[in-house]
């Protein structure tokens, strides 16, 4: 049911603390409304000090090491780190998200983190709401990272990052008419990194799952100006354009078939200003850093807006994304790979 849609502030300046969960359950309000979305913004007070390495790229969104949201019901609908959900809304809403990339000074750097429940690839939004009064609990954990989030090596001890929290919330009261009600659970999951080396990630099946799409992002794990390199870490590292092959399959039938890398990049095209695989990856820190969608691989099952359109995972013996690597370039390393998987879950009774 179409009705307005209401964006309602849930808090401001919460500073939770850092290398620690902060649990957020009582700020959500069920009073029955469809919830769409949250939208987090970050605020990095830097204070610098002596002996300060250089800033990492995207910090903003790195320090966030985790968003896990969950229902009374047991049901998991987001479990993904901050820098997944970087690339998800870029994909997803065919901007950049906001953000203001970390320098050698003494500010305050923001990162706005939306986390979608109802998105457009759907055509009806509120098939994705979340229905607050289903839940007796809606609960949102968010693992804050550390200033080496931010630098590298943060230097001595004088210098000093506070991170604060507001949290807004995008919803409507098309839930509380039965017409209104939604369909299904969103879902957003980050998968453990892979190497790239070992050549496949294994995806779940069952019953109660369906796939709008994937992203794969590949990182470089040589140190790179601007990068830092934490095998192992999730997000971490120079996003880089080592695959080539992409192969997702089941035990039926092969619905991404050996697409190289020019597919992609024509792909990401749709959502980047540019994509051009020569640009310098980075720069001197606190210049403008590589805005490319690089090392991003994006691929949606669902085309034409119906919750339909999904990769249904139920009776499947073997789901598997696979990929062959372009030629290294006399690098001994073994680049890292991300996966994000998108689209829904049936509801728990």
């Amino acid at each position: 049911m179409r009705l307005p849609m209401e964006s309602i502030n849930l808090f401001q300046g919460d500073a939770p603390a850092q290398g620690q969960v902060r649990t957020y359950r009582t700020e959500f309000p069920l009073g029955g409304e469809g919830f769409h979305g949250l939208r987090m913004v970050l605020h990095n007070n830097w204070t610098t000090g002596t002996g300060t390495a250089a800033p990492v790229l995207r910090g903003g969104f790195g320090i966030v090491h985790n968003v896990l949201i969950r229902t009374s019901k047991n049901e998991e609908i987001i479990s993904i780190p901050g820098k997944g959900l970087y690339y998800l809304n870029w994909i997803l809403q065919k901007a950049q998200p906001v953000h203001d990339e970390i320098a050698v000074a003494t500010a305050v750097y923001d990162a706005v983190i939306d986390i979608p429940f109802s998105h457009d690839l759907i055509a009806r939004l509120e098939d994705l709401a979340l229905d607050s009064g289903r839940y007796s609990m809606v609960e949102m954990q968010v693992t804050l990272g550390t200033e080496a989030d931010l630098f590298g090596t943060p230097g001595t001890v004088t210098n000093l990052n506070a991170t604060t929290i507001d949290l807004s919330l995008m919803r409507n009261k098309g839930c509380m008419e039965k017409t209104g009600k939604p369909l299904a659970l969103p879902f957003v999951k980050s998968l453990p990194p892979r190497r790239l080396t070992q050549g496949f990630v294994e995806i779940e099946s069952a019953e109660d799952l369906t796939l709008y799409g994937f992203i794969l992002v590949c990182h470089s794990m040589d140190a790179v100006t601007g990068h830092v390199p934490c095998p192992g870490v999730p997000f971490t590292g120079c996003p880089t354009d080592y695959l080539d092959d992409i192969t997702f399959r089941d035990n039926i039938t092969r619905y991404c078939d050996n697409l190289q890398l020019d597919w992609f990049r024509q792909e990401r095209r749709k959502y980047a200003d540019t994509d051009h695989p020569d640009v310098v990856l980075a720069v001197a820190p606190g210049t403008t850093p590589d805005d490319t969608l690089r090392g991003v691989y994006p691929y949606k099952f669902i085309q034409e807006k119906s919750v339909f359109n999904g990769y249904w995972t139920g009776q499947k013996s073997l789901i598997r994304l696979e990929w062959n690597p372009v030629a290294l370039p006399g690098s001994t390393e073994d680049p890292q790979i991300d996966t994000i998987l998108f689209g829904m879950r049936k509801m728990r009774a």
